[in-house]
């Protein structure tokens, strides 16, 4: 009886708003007071104990994830293809959506030479004019990682270490996990190559970074069709450069150009360091 009682003075307060939706909707009585969830669990014989027992409340959200759900369906809505089914747009989508449109990068307060001392260094060179390039540690072959978003290969170790391990990045870096001989990296060094700043990301982010600065990456420009003929000479130039063995001459030239290469990174760090 007091139940019935209470549910005439809420129906009472809010008759005025329900009534006004009510008359523009072509939904019944029935759909403003039980859903198909009500039903459910209603059944015809309700339990003669507290509403607890008879309908127990849903899981209040926090205040950030009550924003994240809003944007998640300005995000959805604005493909004009929003549908309510949670299996279609899960959260799990929208927070890959958001970290790949909106990917995390922390300005290191540490210094950035001119170019290109540092690619170099590192054992790359800058054909495309890349903006951003991604330096870390991969243990998979103990090696110094480089890459540009269009490739990614192993880099003249002995150029990063020189940059990371300097008394002038050491400090500011060693926080971070960029891989080790025995861990996969966490995060990434990022040098903005144009206004010389390094950043530091997570990998998933710094990949991000480096792959959106391309038009189109290789990887999913989608299938080419070549021709026979292209098809053999790409197959030839394919088995000529697995066949190249360089001559001991030229090891020890590019093996010097590579310590030349290291020698002028330490000394322009070092120049800073005195300043």
């Amino acid at each position: 009886m007091l139940l019935h009682e209470k549910q005439a003075v809420y129906w009472s307060l809010a008759n005025s708003e329900v009534k006004e939706t009510w008359s523009e909707s072509r939904l019944t009585l029935e759909d403003f007071i039980l859903g198909p969830f009500d039903r459910e669990c209603l059944s015809e014989f309700p339990p003669e104990s507290d509403w607890s027992d008879w309908f127990p409340p849903p899981p209040r959200m926090t205040e950030w994830e009550l924003e994240v759900l809003t944007d998640w369906v300005e995000i959805e809505a604005e493909k004009h293809d929003l549908n309510p089914d949670p299996d279609t747009y899960s959260l799990e989508e929208y927070f890959l959506l958001r970290r790949t449109m909106n990917p995390q990068l922390t300005q290191l307060d540490i210094p950035v030479p001119p170019a290109p001392i540092l690619a170099q260094a590192v054992g790359y060179e800058n054909n495309r004019n890349a903006r951003y390039l991604a330096l870390w540690w991969e243990p998979a072959g103990d090696e110094a990682m480089v890459s540009d978003g269009f490739v990614t290969f192993t880099g003249h170790w002995a150029g990063y270490l020189a940059f990371i391990h300097h008394k002038l990045n050491y400090h500011h870096l060693a926080i971070y996990n960029m891989g080790s001989s025995d861990d996969a990296a966490e995060y990434r060094l990022v040098i903005e190559l144009q206004e010389r700043k390094a950043y530091i990301a997570k990998s998933c982010d710094a990949e991000t970074v480096v792959a959106g600065q391309w038009e189109v990456i290789p990887n999913l420009a989608g299938q080419v069709l070549l021709s026979l003929d292209d098809f053999e000479d790409l197959l030839q130039n394919f088995i000529e450069q697995m066949q190249f063995v360089p001559s001991m001459e030229e090891v020890k030239q590019r093996m010097e150009k590579d310590h030349q290469a290291v020698e002028s990174l330490l000394r322009w760090l070092d120049d800073q360091s005195r300043k």
